[in-house]
């Protein structure tokens, strides 16, 4: 434990908090406490089950146990009340999408697709985590797709949003502005939260911090 620690203090000392590929993933675990955290303080007394509602999903499915039907009625409940609760996030927070610039990003995306800057594996026919860094230019990282009180959300953020996708699961429709709009519409949810959760100072809650 004791080496643990001193590699990680080793590693801050010099700089490696700041780097480009790993800093993503740094902003991404922040971002899943600080939307934990204002879900579970916002949604958390919504989320009741009755019996009678449990006892209707056993009527529709005979073979379910109540723990199950408990289960498939919090699913869908939790479900309901995230749609709601984003929507008038999006709202408070302004968020619009720069549809002007979808078309780009469809274009880079086929460059980086299939001309990758640097010789990919002879098995390898997808965009590579490194490609970020090396095939985009600092312009094309910066260029926003969408923006909203508290942050923006930029090309770099898409693809990287993308490179957390295995390469067998990742959509076939990213040469298209609708392809791109789509992901563009899933990645947005843990930023756009995430900022609502800062403005609520939950960024400050000492187990988030540590």
């Amino acid at each position: 434990m004791l080496a643990e620690k001193a590699t990680s203090m080793e590693g801050r000392r010099l700089g490696y908090l700041e780097d480009e590929q790993l800093r993503p993933h740094i902003v991404q675990y922040e971002q899943q406490q600080l939307v934990r955290n204002l879900l579970e303080a916002e949604l958390g007394d919504k989320l009741t089950v009755e019996d009678a509602e449990i006892d209707r999903v056993m009527k529709s499915n005979p073979k379910a146990t109540r723990d199950q039907a408990r289960m498939v009625v919090q699913r869908a409940k939790a479900n309901q009340l995230m749609e709601q609760f984003y929507a008038q996030v999006t709202q408070k927070r302004g968020l619009k999408k720069m549809s002007e610039n979808l078309a780009l990003a469809a274009q880079i995306h086929q460059r980086l697709l299939n001309q990758p800057s640097q010789p990919r594996g002879p098995s390898e026919f997808w965009i590579r985590n490194s490609q970020i860094v090396t095939d985009l230019s600092q312009e094309e990282k910066d260029l926003p797709l969408a923006v909203f009180e508290g942050g923006q959300f930029t090309l770099k953020d898409w693809f990287l949003s993308l490179c957390n996708v295995a390469p067998p699961r990742r959509p076939k429709n990213l040469d298209t502005p609708q392809g791109v709009e789509k992901l563009l519409d899933a990645a947005l949810r843990g930023p756009v939260l995430a900022a609502e959760a800062r403005s609520k100072g939950y960024d400050q809650n000492p187990k988030v911090r540590s």
